[in-house]
């Protein structure tokens, strides 16, 4: 089993990916950004949102708004149609990768 980190700014989540798919969590995030970056409007993704920069001028678009088990899914539902990765709680050892959103 390939143990990965996903690292957000503030805080970190694991996953375990089943062996067998020769495949790098990298590519695995790159594939998930190639999904995002085709997405339009509301969706189970990305929200709309307005938001004021710091002189106050209006700004508004969409944000994405997803965390790792929004990427765990992705990689089961939509990359490999079955269950392939699962979250698992701080392991006792060293991932075998870590990636950064």
């Amino acid at each position: 089993m390939l143990i990965v980190e996903i690292n957000f700014t503030h805080h970190s989540n694991y996953m375990e990916i089943r062996d067998g798919l020769h495949i790098s969590a990298r590519e695995l995030q790159r594939g998930f950004d190639d999904f995002m970056s085709k997405l339009n409007g509301n969706n189970y993704f990305k929200e709309f949102h307005v938001f004021a920069d710091p002189e106050g001028e209006p700004h508004s678009g969409y944000v994405g708004v997803y965390g790792a088990e929004h990427f765990i899914a992705w990689i089961n539902v939509e990359k490999y149609g079955e269950q392939v990765a699962w979250p698992i709680s701080k392991p006792n050892r060293e991932p075998d990768e870590i990636i950064y959103f």
